[in-house]
C-alpha cells in the first residue's frame, strides 16, 4: 500500500505559501519572469529553474536534519507534517524522509508533478520535467528512473545534495519510485489540514477534484471489462507472469551497444519472411557514401 504515501503530500497547506512566494522571487531574480507554469511556458530548462527556485527557497528555511521520530509499529516510521517542519516552535527539524514530502508539495503546488524515491535507508524527491506521468503509482524497476535520468533524455531531475544520481544507481538498496500525480488519480487525496488560528488547531479537508466526481453524462451504457484474473486459466497465468514486461527485457527496451548489431533493411516484412523460410541473407557493410 506503497501508495498511500502520497496523501502526506500536502501541496494546499497554507504554511508553503512563505516558500512558494520565495520562490517566485528567485525565479524572477534568474529569468526576469516569477511565474511559476512549468510545463506551459517555452523558456527551455523552466522547470529545472523552478525546482531550483524552490530548493533555495526551502533551504533557506534552515530546517535541520534529525533521525526519524519514534513510533510504536515495528516498520515505518511517523511523518511530520510541513506545518511541523516550518515551525519555529517545533524546532525545524526534519529527517530525509520529512524533507522530501516537503519538496514534493512544494513542486505539487505550483502544478508539476512529483515523485518520490524511497530506497532501504533512505528517501528523496524527484520531479518529471515533461508533462508526462508513469503508468502505475508505485514502481520496483529502477531503470524506470535511470533511463529517464540518463544523459541527453532530461525527462526526470532527482533532488538532492549527496550525489543522486549515483544513489539511484545501486540497485540494490532501491525499494520503489512514488508517482504522486498518478497516485492522485487512482484516487489517494492529501490528509485534512491542521492550521492553528490563534487559539486552537483546527482541521480543514481539502477540496475535493471535482475531475473524480463529475456526473458520468455522455458515457455509452455499453462496457467492455478485461478479464478478470479468476477467469483466466492457470496456462494463461504462467504465461503471464513469464513474460517480463519491465524495461529490462531486452526485447521492449533495448539498448545500443558495441553488443547490439543494428541492420538497414529495404522491407522489414520481406526480411521477416525469409528468416521464416530458413533462406539465407547476406549481410553487407553500410556504402561509404550512405
Amino acid at each position: 500500500m506503497s501508495q498511500y504515501l502520497a496523501a502526506f503530500v500536502t501541496p494546499r497547506h497554507i504554511a508553503l505559501d512563505p516558500i512558494i512566494r520565495r520562490a517566485s522571487e528567485w525565479l524572477n531574480k534568474w529569468t526576469g519572469s516569477s511565474s511559476l507554469n512549468a510545463y506551459t511556458h517555452d523558456v527551455p530548462n523552466r522547470p529545472k529553474m523552478i525546482i531550483g527556485a524552490l530548493y533555495e527557497a526551502i533551504s533557506e528555511q534552515n530546517i535541520t536534519y534529525c533521525y526519524p521520530t519514534a513510533t510504536l509499529a515495528k516498520h515505518g516510521q511517523k511523518i511530520r507534517t510541513c506545518e511541523e517542519l516550518l515551525s519555529e516552535d517545533r524546532g525545524k527539524r526534519g529527517c530525509c524522509l520529512d524533507m522530501a514530502l516537503l519538496m514534493c508539495s512544494c513542486l505539487e503546488a505550483v502544478g508539476m508533478h512529483p515523485l518520490l524515491i524511497l530506497q532501504d535507508d533512505h528517501a528523496f524527491p524527484g520531479c518529471w520535467l515533461v508533462n508526462d506521468m508513469f503508468t502505475d503509482s508505485v514502481n520496483d524497476d529502477p531503470y524506470v528512473i535511470t533511463k529517464r535520468t540518463a544523459e541527453g533524455t532530461n525527462e526526470i531531475l532527482l533532488v538532492e545534495t549527496t550525489c543522486t544520481n549515483d544513489n539511484i544507481k545501486n540497485i540494490e538498496k532501491f525499494s520503489f519510485v512514488l508517482d504522486v500525480a498518478r497516485a492522485r488519480l487512482a484516487g489517494v487525496q492529501p490528509i485534512p489540514q491542521r492550521i492553528y488560528n490563534g487559539h486552537e488547531y483546527e482541521v480543514i479537508n481539502p477540496e475535493p477534484d471535482e475531475r473524480r466526481h463529475s456526473s458520468p453524462e455522455g458515457v455509452s451504457e455499453t462496457f467492455t471489462f478485461k478479464k478478470d484474473e479468476n477467469e483466466f486459466s492457470r496456462f494463461d497465468l504462467w504465461e503471464r507472469r513469464l513474460l517480463d514486461l519491465s524495461t529490462r527485457n531486452n526485447l521492449l527496451n533495448i539498448r545500443f551497444s558495441k553488443n547490439t548489431l543494428r541492420f538497414m533493411v529495404s522491407s522489414l516484412t520481406e526480411m521477416v519472411q525469409l528468416l521464416y523460410k530458413n533462406r539465407e541473407i547476406l549481410i553487407i557493410d553500410r556504402p561509404d557514401d550512405w
